[in-house]
């Protein structure tokens, strides 16, 4: 019984080490878990609908107890841009005035060929500002998003 649980820790011990490795050695598998947790945060919080192919490009969060707020850019094929453009479309505008500090800080934050914005609240505590850029094959979501 005892040379039993012996063999069984030393398997365990084996193949916990060997899950361990291949983690390390795929820092790609780490980097898509963690983008696709992002992508679902964003969803969440802001109420938008990315289609399966999308991409989390940038993702900025400064640490504030307060207040937190985020950005993000997101690019979707442009063959995905029609349905996307129809539910941001749909969401009610809203004229909350936010300055944008952390989009006007960030250096990535620079939309050139501007096709749509949208400033709307998903709940009352949230507000969203998204800026639709299109680029040749495909078009940039940046996000804005403040928490109250």
């Amino acid at each position: 019984m005892r040379l039993l649980a012996i063999l069984f820790a030393i398997l365990a011990a084996v193949l916990g080490v060997s899950c361990h490795e291949r983690s390390i050695t795929q820092p790609g598998a780490v980097q898509n878990h963690s983008q696709s947790e992002k992508l679902s945060r964003i969803q969440n919080e802001t109420g938008l609908v990315f289609p399966t192919n999308a991409v989390l490009v940038q993702f900025s969060q400064p640490d504030v107890a307060v207040d937190p707020v985020w950005v993000a850019k997101v690019v979707i094929p442009s063959a995905t841009y029609e349905p996307f453009a129809h539910i941001l479309a749909r969401k009610p505008a809203d004229s909350t005035i936010y300055d944008g500090a952390l989009a006007d800080s960030t250096s990535w934050w620079l939309p050139t060929n501007v096709v749509m914005t949208k400033k709307f609240l998903p709940n009352r505590q949230t507000f969203v500002n998204v800026v639709v850029s299109e680029d040749a094959e495909c078009f940039a979501i940046y996000i804005e998003c403040a928490m109250f």
